[in-house]
């Protein structure tokens, strides 16, 4: 994908209010730009995100922008999220396999739950953890089978379960934005390339 990739956040005056009610939006906006950040951070990948800042334009699917937005109930019902959906993604490439659009619903309370930053509470939605799952699928990662990964299928309980990337999530990112140059040994390159003379080169099958 083309990058870095360039994001927006639309809280649709829902800071403040619903699974939101603790919250002001520069704080909602820290955590969204952490969730992001953290996918840059591997020494292995080459990806790189850069925060577009708010909008009031509404999610739309061909507008080629990655928006964030939090819905209200209303709208969620309208696009079928289920009551104990969290968060979803609409990732959508082009034929070259560059992200063109790649917008993130997330639910104003899933299940009547409230959304939980710094610090979440045991009975709270970890936004943060939620975020960063959701970002993996826009930028291409698919669900994982390890229970640890970012990128397991189901969330792993309540409150502060973000602990970061896992192994798994760092060879997904690096494998599908691998380092261009610049490599010292081979992890520097994912899971599928090998550094030779400083450069991520792919890998030979015999």
């Amino acid at each position: 994908s083309d990058l870095p990739v360039r994001w927006f956040f639309n809280d649709n005056q829902m800071a403040g209010k619903d699974g939101y009610s603790k919250h002001t939006v520069n704080a909602l906006e820290t955590v969204l730009k952490e969730a992001w950040e953290v996918w840059s951070q591997p020494s292995c990948t080459s990806f790189r995100q850069v925060y577009g800042g708010r909008t009031k334009q509404a999610p739309y699917w061909r507008d080629q922008l990655v928006t964030l937005y939090f819905a209200t109930g209303a709208e969620c019902a309208s696009l079928g999220m289920g009551l104990a959906t969290l968060a979803f993604s609409v990732p959508i490439n082009d034929d070259k396999g560059n992200l063109r659009d790649g917008d993130i619903i997330f639910s104003p309370a899933p299940g009547g739950i409230s959304w939980g930053i710094n610090p979440v509470a045991n009975t709270e939605v970890d936004l943060l953890y939620v975020a960063n799952h959701e970002i993996g699928h826009t930028i291409g990662l698919a669900h994982s089978e390890k229970s640890t990964a970012v990128m397991f299928y189901q969330i792993q309980g309540m409150g502060p379960i973000f602990k970061g990337l896992f192994d798994d999530d760092k060879n997904a990112i690096c494998s599908i934005y691998p380092i261009k140059s610049g490599c010292v040994k081979d992890t520097d390159c994912g899971t599928c390339r090998s550094c030779v003379q400083g450069k991520c080169i792919a890998q030979t099958i015999p």
